[in-house]
């Protein structure tokens, strides 16, 4: 396969005239061109459009009312005129080699279907956030075990989708990006493409990820809603991924139940802390069959016996965690 494979990127953009013009900068200096550059307008009231038409040609410009950050990536894809698509969110930034490092790695593989990178926070550069456990395990194109292994782990994959280059072929068997899901939608089309087809990474931090919380940043990390949103979509995403279980060796089938357990232990403590004991109870249950890591199934076990005694108990540990980070923060 020649190192030029024909690439479009699409970046949505929502009410970011700065941002923006930054993120498409990053992909116009690109070592290794990409052959389109589409920018989808979801709907933006600010200055966007006319930050936009000062690019001219080197973009094409797609605008829609706005629908959501899945749909506007779904517009992107149906409107490009290639077969390998990459992503980049409008507040974010390209390291200047990362599509030339991303080609190189397909032309050794042209198996592969999806190619990540490693990346870092915008004021942090230098400190990767990929795992070393998913770096490792997908240092070269693997097949749905290893990928499911990967993707399972309990600190997380780290895969982040700006940094993504992916067939468009495989993103279509995915379903493309549900707008159902007002986040976690990549984790989803993720989980699919992975079970399916050999997906792999560039060691590289390659992109850079912005920290401010802006007005359509939705990855508010740390903030209770959002981590409870956040966990149910993911239990939907584990549900779908158990129904196939049965395709994965055992290794990969214990990874996938360890984290379903583990997200279904912290949903039952959730609902005991809103007295819904019944509910919690039955989840806790389903946790437990599932085998998660030790803290969650002592949680899961104290909620299936005992669900109101487990609520005091549990309010306690919380104390007892943040009283033990405050004093670990004091020291530091």
């Amino acid at each position: 396969m020649s190192e030029h494979v024909h690439i479009s990127t699409v970046i949505p953009t929502y009410n970011r005239a700065d941002r923006v013009v930054e993120a498409i900068d990053s992909v116009l200096a690109q070592t290794s061109r990409c052959d389109e550059v589409i920018v989808v307008d979801d709907g933006s009231t600010d200055d966007t459009p006319r930050r936009l038409a000062m690019f001219g040609d080197a973009i094409r410009v797609v605008t829609q009312e706005n629908a959501g950050v899945a749909a506007a990536r779904n517009r992107g894809v149906a409107e490009a005129a290639h077969d390998w698509i990459a992503f980049l969110d409008s507040d974010d930034v390209w390291s200047p080699e990362r599509i030339e490092r991303q080609r190189t790695l397909l032309a050794r593989h042209p198996e592969a279907v999806l190619l990540a990178t490693d990346w870092a926070w915008n004021d942090s550069p230098q400190q990767g956030r990929l795992p070393e456990q998913t770096k490792a395990a997908l240092a070269e194109p693997a097949g749905a075990d290893r990928n499911i292994i990967a993707l399972t782990r309990l600190g997380g994959h780290g895969i982040w989708l700006p940094t993504w280059l992916v067939r468009r072929d495989a993103l279509a068997s995915a379903g493309g990006f549900d707008p159902a899901f007002r986040i976690a939608e990549d984790t989803l089309v993720l989980f699919r493409i992975a079970r399916r087809f050999p997906i792999a990474v560039v060691p590289e931090v390659l992109a850079l990820r912005r920290e401010d919380r802006d007005a359509v940043k939705l990855s508010l990390v740390g903030d209770d809603a959002y981590t409870r949103e956040l966990r149910g979509y993911t239990l939907r995403i584990l549900d779908e991924m158990e129904a196939h279980a049965a395709d994965l060796d055992a290794e990969s089938q214990a990874s996938l139940h360890r984290l379903h357990g583990y997200f279904l232990a912290r949903e039952a403590a959730s609902l005991i802390r809103v007295g819904r004991y019944r509910e919690a109870r039955s989840i806790a249950r389903s946790a437990l069959a599932l085998k998660p890591p030790t803290r969650q199934k002592l949680q899961a076990l104290l909620i299936a016996l005992a669900p109101a005694a487990a609520r005091p108990l549990l309010r306690l540990g919380e104390a007892r965690s943040a009283a033990s980070s405050t004093s670990g923060a004091s020291a530091a």
